[in-house]
């Protein structure tokens, strides 16, 4: 490890929601739609907006992002627990 060199993983906040939102949709559309439904489609890309991510993100326990040169290049997001009954 170079002292020099930053750690490329780190927490998300809600002002990381425009860059994930822009890696989902874009590999969504490169990797994956083309095997969906468009119903199917258009729901996730309604499901994985802005401003529903940024509430993901503030909601969750824990959102990492991994980037490179200031470029998310993937995340992990793991949502709060909830009790079901």
């Amino acid at each position: 490890v170079r002292p020099h060199m930053r750690t490329p993983v780190r927490d998300a906040t809600p002002e990381d929601a425009p860059a994930v939102s822009a890696l989902v949709h874009a590999s969504f559309r490169e990797y994956i739609a083309k095997d969906w439904e468009a119903c199917a489609c258009e729901n996730l890309l309604r499901e994985t907006t802005v401003e529903k991510l940024a509430a993901k993100i503030s909601e969750s326990i824990i959102v990492l992002l991994y980037e490179e040169r200031e470029q998310v290049l993937g995340m992990i997001l793991l949502p709060r627990p909830s009790l079901v009954q």
